[in-house]
């Protein structure tokens, strides 16, 4: 099971090979996947792999982001990069962030209903960074936000949206 978040894209063969399920993402996307071992399952996204051990994880992979970020809900995924000395296996709650400028990874434990409550139609912040917030409002929205960025950077929020929200309420 997929879902894709606003602004995303999902490449997918008609049919999977029979040794391999291998998809390729642009965006942001939250899976679940059944464990199959004949048969591995590999999100593709930008310079990271995601090889799944069967699991429920989320991808973001945004042109626009410096960073190709894995997050780990439940169960196991490796993730391999380009300029990354050898795959890592993640844990559940941890968030790989892959540098796209300088090929390093670095990995941290995370609450992940911050980061998959989109999937329920809200979005939660705490203690983000408002360059942060305005960055998801344009991709809730797809609207230019424009937010100056001395105050993008000190200035730090928590709240929850819910879709339907309107955005003039939520900018003021």
């Amino acid at each position: 099971v997929v879902w894709l978040n606003s602004n995303s894209t999902l490449d997918y063969p008609e049919q999977f090979e029979e040794s391999c399920r291998e998809v390729s993402l642009m965006g942001e996307a939250y899976f679940e996947v059944k464990h199959d071992e004949s048969c591995p399952f590999i999100v593709k996204s930008g310079d990271i792999d995601v090889r799944v051990l069967g699991t429920n994880f989320l991808v973001e992979n945004y042109k626009h982001l410096s960073t190709v970020e894995a997050i780990l809900v439940e169960g196991n995924v490796e993730v391999s990069g380009r300029g990354m000395r050898k795959p890592r296996l993640l844990v559940p709650g941890e968030m790989l962030s892959y540098d796209r400028g300088s090929s390093s990874a670095d990995v941290k434990f995370v609450n992940t209903d911050h980061y998959t409550s989109w999937i329920h139609n809200k979005v939660v912040f705490d203690n983000s960074t408002l360059g942060d917030i305005s960055t998801n409002l344009r991709q809730w929205f797809v609207r230019d936000i424009y937010c100056d960025p001395k105050v993008a950077a000190s200035v730090r929020l928590s709240f929850t949206l819910k879709r339907g929200d309107e955005i003039d309420e939520i900018l003021s």
